[in-house]
């Protein structure tokens, strides 16, 4: 006599979830979060390969004629532990968009995709925004602002660019005042 209770060996769980009790409807939405999720971590995985690599794939990237002969025709090795695709990903994160900050967008996706997969929003999702509108705009030229002369694209071009143009249009002094501006702005407001 077998009891009900007991479980069958031969059925999945998952977190103490059966897998025969999933419908179709949750079995894509986790799927879609745990996308999202694994994208993330390997954005983020890939922009910390980066940090540790960037001179070495940076050479083998700018060297190549294009992106796809450096994914895909390319042989020489490379440095960052994401191989090629990270090293694509992330040279177009850090140095030409955000620079570390954009460290922020894999943060995000990982949020988004575990709220996906818990149906409900652990991490607020306005929030997560709020942080990475923060992070993006005032950090990457903050970055920029305090190391001008770095090797390593701490602000990315976003930052370098924003620092570059107001430095011209209203000097040193404007900078500040922009800088000031975008924190207050995100203290007060949003």
């Amino acid at each position: 006599k077998v009891n009900p209770s007991e479980d069958n060996s031969n059925e999945s769980h998952i977190g103490g979830i059966k897998l025969s009790n999933l419908t179709p409807k949750m079995k894509v939405r986790i799927g879609v979060g745990l996308f999202f999720l694994m994208v993330g971590s390997y954005i983020a995985a890939a922009i910390v390969g980066y940090c540790l690599s960037w001179k070495q794939d940076m050479d083998q990237l700018l060297g190549s004629q294009s992106i796809g002969s450096f994914l895909l025709d390319n042989e020489a090795p490379i440095a960052n532990f994401c191989g090629r695709l990270g090293a694509a990903i992330s040279h177009a994160l850090v140095y030409n968009a955000f620079g570390i900050s954009a460290i922020a967008i894999a943060i995000f996706l990982m949020a988004f995709g575990w709220n996906i997969v818990n149906k409900k929003s652990i991490f607020p999702l306005y929030k997560i925004i709020k942080w990475l509108c923060f992070s993006i705009l005032f950090f990457a030229p903050l970055l920029s602002f305090i190391f001008p002369d770095a090797t390593f694209p701490v602000g990315g071009f976003v930052g370098n660019s924003l620092i570059e143009w107001t430095s011209g249009f209203a000097g040193k002094a404007g900078v500040i005042i922009m800088l000031l501006l975008a924190l207050s702005f995100f203290i007060f407001v949003v």
